[in-house]
């Protein structure tokens, strides 16, 4: 198991380098589970309107998304902003392509039919001004009438549920790299903000591998629609889950789909 940089030097808060983003390789092997459903919810989805065949996979991590969509018959492009995770999609998908670039300023223009930002990694977008770039950057990108997804946490859900932890051990997930994490949750209300502080220990001694913050911005389903349809997208629609027959919005997730006007 290689780890990443010692606990002493995270001396601030870096949105797209932390452990597991640092360390793809434990990355792609304690999250394999998600990436055929959610694949599979992808081809679906677009299989229901000709001539998509493009697909820039923003925030595309290990690869593991854009080589199943591309065995599915689509041309995928990846994009991450951490270059450990491009390096290593690089080195186990040699023959697609890989850029390390920033969602808020996508170097595309009017290029793909799909843009697609999978796993909450658009709720790094903190501010308005940053989720505002971030949209106008997704729908340059897009030719007319080009389809965005974004998948999201639906705090609908905590509502729903009236729960919130504050504390969530996770032990099965990462044991077979030997590891489990704590994380503290808090929100920072005016901003809108889920703070999770997680932090991983060695299975054998209890040892700190690593402690990294994250902010993750909270979208309701009506914001994030305001915020596609003023900055030029139309026809949005929410999944709950990665299930064409879910748009209850009750499950954790939140999928937006939404087409470039």
């Amino acid at each position: 198991m290689v780890l990443s940089k010692d606990i002493s030097d995270m001396t601030g808060i870096n949105q797209s380098s932390k452990f597991y983003f640092d360390n793809p390789e434990i990355f792609e092997r304690v999250h394999q589970a998600r990436f055929k459903p959610e694949s599979d919810f992808l081809r679906a989805l677009l299989s229901q309107q000709a001539g998509l065949v493009s697909i820039l996979d923003v925030a595309c991590g290990t690869g593991a998304h854009a080589s199943l969509l591309t065995e599915a018959g689509f041309n995928v492009t990846g994009l991450d902003l951490n270059p450990y995770m491009i390096n290593f999609a690089h080195h186990n998908h040699p023959t697609l392509a890989f850029l390390l670039g920033d969602m808020q300023a996508l170097p595309f223009s009017n290029t793909f039919d799909v843009v697609i930002c999978l796993c909450s990694s658009f709720s790094y977008n903190n501010s308005n001004e940053e989720i505002t770039a971030a949209i106008q950057g997704f729908y340059r990108v897009l030719k007319p009438r080009g389809l965005a997804i974004i998948d999201v946490f639906n705090p609908l859900s905590l509502l729903e549920k009236r729960a919130f932890r504050h504390e969530i051990r996770e032990e099965a997930k990462y044991a077979q790299v030997g590891l489990y994490s704590v994380s503290e949750i808090s929100i920072e209300i005016p901003a809108q903000l889920l703070v999770e502080k997680r932090t991983l220990f060695t299975i054998e001694d209890d040892k700190i591998v690593q402690s990294d913050v994250t902010k993750f911005r909270l979208f309701f389903p009506q914001e994030l629609k305001y915020f596609l349809e003023t900055n030029g997208f139309e026809k949005v629609v929410f999944y709950s889950s990665f299930d064409l027959n879910d748009q209850g919005l009750k499950g954790t997730r939140l999928i937006a789909l939404a087409q470039k006007s």
